[in-house]
């Protein structure tokens, strides 16, 4: 399973070092090997790879060229957050990495806000003004919202730490924010409590993104993001 992990970020890096579309011909054999091990192989390591990977096609690819690309990876990502909800990560578990990288996956597309996912978007987070204002006997239903209730009704581990999260949006020259990922300087976790702020956070700080940042993405922190995780922060 080692092996073909390593394989996955060769193949993340060689497509982070190509062009913009650079690749778009080998798309459809690159789209199948993620596909067949997302079904096939459920070592979380291998998975964690993918996610990586789609991250990285997001950053070097149009989205309209990945719109056959979202109906598996929006399904196994469901299938897994909700699999989380159900029954939460140990500490120390394997298991955490993968729900780490599909939650940076999310945590981009959140920024990047492509129309192929806005659809789908109310899966995982609420993206109504009830992010914001919560009526009277609100009841979570995005996963994201879900999970947030579920882990923050954990016990405190004895020897708790605290996540660093950075800002969600980086001033420009004329001060209008841009969207740039919660989870940019998360390298890894080691509780699922490591979590509980993008949880509870990415329902209302994608709704105010929206309105405040004009659509700018800050380029920069994601291409940083994907780098840092390439090289495991090296």
């Amino acid at each position: 399973m080692l092996l073909r992990s390593l394989n996955l970020r060769r193949l993340s890096y060689v497509l982070l070092t190509g062009e913009k579309n650079h690749f778009l011909t080998q798309l459809p054999s690159i789209q199948e090997k993620l596909v067949d091990t997302l079904r096939n192989v459920s070592a979380p390591i291998v998975q964690s790879e993918v996610y990586l990977c789609v991250r990285v096609l997001l950053c070097r690819l149009s989205p309209h060229n990945l719109s056959s690309f979202w109906p598996v990876i929006l399904t196994e990502m469901f299938r897994l957050f909700e699999q989380t909800l159900v029954s939460l990560p140990a500490d120390g578990s394997e298991d955490l990495a993968l729900v780490l990288s599909a939650s940076k996956l999310l945590d981009l597309l959140l920024v990047l806000q492509t129309e192929e996912f806005q659809i789908h978007q109310w899966m995982f987070i609420t993206d109504t003004v009830d992010a914001i204002y919560r009526p009277d006997e609100w009841s979570p239903i995005a996963l994201l919202d879900r999970l947030a209730e579920a882990v923050g009704d954990l016990p405190a581990a004895e020897d708790s730490k605290v996540v660093d999260h950075p800002a969600t949006a980086t001033p420009l020259v004329e001060s209008r924010p841009s969207r740039r990922p919660m989870l940019q300087s998360v390298r890894q976790i080691d509780s699922i409590r490591d979590l509980i702020y993008f949880f509870s956070q990415a329902s209302i700080a994608s709704y105010e993104s929206v309105y405040q940042s004009g659509g700018n993405v800050d380029w920069d922190a994601v291409e940083s993001a994907l780098l840092e995780d390439m090289f495991d922060g090296r």
